[in-house]
């Protein structure tokens, strides 16, 4: 079961954050704004959301939908065929100026949601405690820093990730725009997290190969590793996992359910650029709150993912996404070092 503070004040106590991460995504009174919950959203984050869009002066709505999947027969033919979660507000959501996605799914890698934002349309997801909104509050310093590390990639040709446990893969760029998350929706047709700071680029997918070694201490989508796992990557697929613990096992199993589909091949590569987040974010908050986005923004962690990246121009078509984050990596563009051991070598990135 999620739980939440019972107290109501929890919600008023929000508001005025809520409505200053509103106003830095340039929300205005002219405009319309959709608030997408499910059975499973923090009720506060509603309550907060709402009161801070009406101090603002704009419209708002709220729609709920379901957070399970319905009958198993509706969750196997969502599987086998595809389909979006909440596919049936779609339409609704695209003729809104603004979206906050209170959901516990949310529409992150969605082909449904590339569509969407091609109409303008600008979209927040927010979900993490509100100590760590608050601790990880968006600033234009952050923004800055993450947009540097977008030129910075940018304008390189080839990526490659090292780390003193063996991991060593290259991929080469190619020519797909670079994703850039500092934690509001500021302009038409944009997606952010509050309160993510990375910055990552969808790669040319088949140009991927080496190897990747995850090690305790690094993490898994929203756990950490516990036991040594080897990847073999060639032509940017999983060819071969090694391990012997159960890392490799639910891996394994991730995979398997993937089987056929995109879910092995490389999604993105990137870096964090928030110096207030914390690693042991995964061990402080229930995964159920967080979904382990925090460590994905900490400064100079290094984040490579297999999967779905529709939303990042990518080619890969599948339902499932896995992120690994690796500390301590040195990060090289175009054979020039740029991050080692999580600090930044060059003064822009700083």
């Amino acid at each position: 079961m999620v739980q939440f503070p019972l107290s109501s004040l929890v919600g008023a106590e929000a508001v005025v954050l809520f409505r200053e991460e509103l106003l830095l995504c340039n929300l205005r009174p002219s405009e319309k704004a959709l608030i997408v919950s499910d059975a499973s959203t923090n009720p506060h984050y509603v309550a907060a959301c709402f009161g801070a869009v009406l101090e603002i002066g704009a419209e708002v709505a709220q729609v709920v939908v379901p957070f399970v999947e319905g009958t198993p027969e509706m969750a196997a033919r969502r599987r086998t065929e595809k389909l979006v979660p909440y596919e049936h507000i779609i339409d609704l959501m695209q003729r809104m100026d603004f979206v906050v996605d209170l959901t516990s799914i949310g529409f992150l890698h969605s082909e449904r949601q590339v569509e969407m934002l091609s109409h303008g349309t600008r979209m927040l997801r927010v979900r993490e405690p509100i100590e760590v909104l608050q601790r990880l509050f968006p600033t234009r310093e952050i923004k800055a820093r993450v947009e540097a590390g977008a030129r910075v990639i940018g304008a390189s040709r080839r990526l490659q990730v090292t780390t003193p446990a063996g991991t060593d893969l290259s991929v080469d760029r190619g020519d797909r725009p670079v994703f850039m998350q500092y934690g509001f929706a500021d302009l038409p047709g944009r997606w952010d997290h509050w309160p993510t700071a990375q910055v990552v680029v969808a790669p040319a997918e088949d140009t991927a190969r080496g190897t990747l070694v995850l090690t305790p201490g690094d993490f898994i989508g929203h756990r950490y590793v516990g036991s040594p796992v080897r990847f073999t990557v060639e032509h940017g697929r999983i060819t071969r996992m090694d391990g012997e613990g159960l890392d490799v096992v639910l891996l394994r199993d991730h995979f398997a359910r993937g089987a056929g589909t995109d879910a092995d091949r490389i999604s993105h590569i990137g870096w964090g650029c928030d110096p207030r987040a914390r690693y042991d974010a995964l061990d402080r908050y229930a995964h159920y709150h967080t979904r382990g986005a925090e460590v994905r923004g900490v400064y100079g962690a290094v984040t490579l993912a297999f999967g779905s990246n529709a939303d990042l121009g990518g080619g890969n078509r599948t339902q499932l996404h896995l992120d690994l984050g690796f500390r301590g990596a040195r990060f090289l563009l175009d054979d020039r070092p740029v991050l080692e051991r999580e600090t930044f070598l060059i003064p822009e990135l700083r």
